[in-house]
C-alpha cells in the first residue's frame, strides 16, 4: 500500500499477476497516483516481485477460497486482473488465462 494510504476513497486495488510486464506497469501506475495497492504474485514471486509502494502477497490463483479470503482480509474494493500463461499452451492457457480468471 502507498505510505500516506489511498487519497482517492477507493479503497485497496489489488493487482492479480503484479510480477509480469503488465502487471508490473498497473502497479507503478497505481502507487503513482497514491492508490493502496495490494500486488498479488504467484507462490514464490513475491521475492523476486520489484514493486516498491504495494503490499506484494503471494496467492494461488486457482484457489478460489483462498484468494476471496485474502482479499476480504485485505478490504480490497476492486481487482484488476493481469494474469498470463508462462507457456502459452493450450493446457496453461486453459488453466490460467481462462480458469483462474474465473476465480
Amino acid at each position: 500500500m502507498t505510505e500516506g494510504g489511498d487519497t482517492h476513497g477507493a479503497g485497496v486495488i489489488a493487482v492479480a499477476g503484479a510480477s509480469g510486464t503488465i502487471g508490473r506497469a498497473v502497479v507503478q501506475t497505481l502507487v503513482g497516483d497514491e492508490r493502496s495497492v495490494l500486488a498479488l504474485v504467484r507462490s514464490g514471486g513475491e521475492r523476486r516481485a520489484q514493486l516498491a509502494g504495494a503490499q506484494v502477497k503471494a496467492a494461488d490463483f486457482g484457489e478460489k477460497a483462498a484468494v476471496a479470503a485474502l482479499l476480504t482480509q485485505h478490504e480490497v474494493r476492486a481487482v484488476i486482473s493481469c494474469i498470463a500463461s508462462r507457456s502459452g499452451s493450450p493446457k496453461d492457457a486453459q488453466a490460467v488465462d481462462y480458469a483462474a480468471n474465473l476465480s
